[in-house]
């Protein structure tokens, strides 16, 4: 599961977060990105929540094939998870996000989804915020790309859509009811999804879900934490070779030293 500092995030489908991989942690930027499976026709939900409370109002701000959809503002004191499953389109509707299947065209005004800054992402990003008052809903909303070029098709066969109109049954999203002011941002998550077959094209589905690459600070950790485990080996095995040879209680017998297994100590 991404983490940053006292934030987690998931995307899931039918309840179940779908796994990630290859998670990289970019903390300078206050950055995570992964990759996460998408299939055709799903909805699904963006889930973020704090490991503890904070002092301060959060706001997790989501934004799907560059389209912002809104999103929930977490109060100060509050620790739960939130999930954001729809878009907002009057005071009473709403669309489910859902995975769908990318239309090709060999148009060549068409858009290369390849070339549109965000296409392909679920994109998270929490901010520290502070309420200033209520508004009116705005009932403006972006439509998703209708069709793309076909060249398209090497590295995406899946893009977002939203699915029938259906009536609210909240009013918190923060898009519809309140007037943010953004303080500052804590981090961004960036779910990559892709169709299971382009992930294992590119072998990302068969690695272990969430390994993936750390930050320069966390590396230098993590050999620092490599070298002590090697000086204790090597000062094991020294212990172990000046142990003296024991006795049997039975005279003229002598006991076989059990031969110890070498320890190789990794470079």
């Amino acid at each position: 599961m991404p983490r940053f500092d006292n934030f987690t995030a998931t995307v899931s489908v039918d309840g179940v977060n779908l796994p990630e991989y290859n998670v990289a942690t970019h903390r300078r930027l206050k950055m995570v990105t992964c990759w996460i499976p998408s299939e055709m026709g799903k909805c699904f939900s963006v889930n973020w929540e704090p490991a503890r409370s904070t002092l301060y109002d959060a706001t997790g701000d989501i934004v799907l094939d560059n389209i912002s959809v809104g999103g929930h503002t977490l109060y100060a004191g509050a620790r739960k998870r939130l999930s954001t499953f729809d878009r907002i389109t009057s005071p009473t509707t709403s669309q489910p996000f859902m995975f769908s299947s990318l239309v090709l065209t060999d148009d060549d005004d068409a858009v290369d989804a390849n070339s549109v800054e965000g296409f392909g992402d679920i994109t998270l990003t929490i901010w520290k915020t502070k309420t200033i008052e209520a508004k009116e809903p705005d009932e403006e909303v972006m439509d998703p790309i209708e069709m793309v070029h076909e060249r398209s098709k090497k590295t995406m066969t899946h893009q977002i859509k939203f699915g029938e109109e259906m009536v609210r049954d909240h009013t918190d999203l923060f898009n519809s009811d309140s007037k943010l002011t953004y303080v500052v941002k804590l981090v961004t998550f960036i779910f990559k999804y892709r169709s299971l077959d382009v992930l294992k094209a590119e072998g990302m589905s068969l690695a272990v879900p969430g390994a993936g690459t750390v930050d320069r600070k966390r590396k230098i950790e993590m050999q620092d934490n490599d070298d002590k485990r090697r000086v204790k080996k090597k000062s094991k095995v020294q212990k172990v070779k000046a142990k003296p040879a024991k006795k049997s209680a039975k005279k003229g017998l002598k006991t076989k030293l059990q031969r110890q297994p070498s320890i190789k100590s990794e470079d």
